[in-house]
């Protein structure tokens, strides 16, 4: 995740954005813990009807 962080921070990104499966509760508490803020869901998204919650962070300087 830093490392993801840090290639967008080399092309001048200013935010990442990302969806991940509502149900995966692990990847969600990693995202929160990393600074990132859930800003809506999306039903339906993924295979079988399940939704996405939508999370986005700001980037800075540093990895936080």
């Amino acid at each position: 995740l830093l490392r993801m962080e840090e290639s967008a921070r080399t092309v001048d990104a200013l935010e990442i954005w990302l969806h991940v499966d509502e149900a995966n509760l692990g990847a969600i508490a990693l995202y929160r813990a990393h600074g990132y803020e859930k800003l809506g869901r999306q039903p339906h998204y993924y295979a079988r009807n399940r939704a996405a919650e939508i999370y986005r962070k700001l980037l800075t300087a540093g990895p936080f």
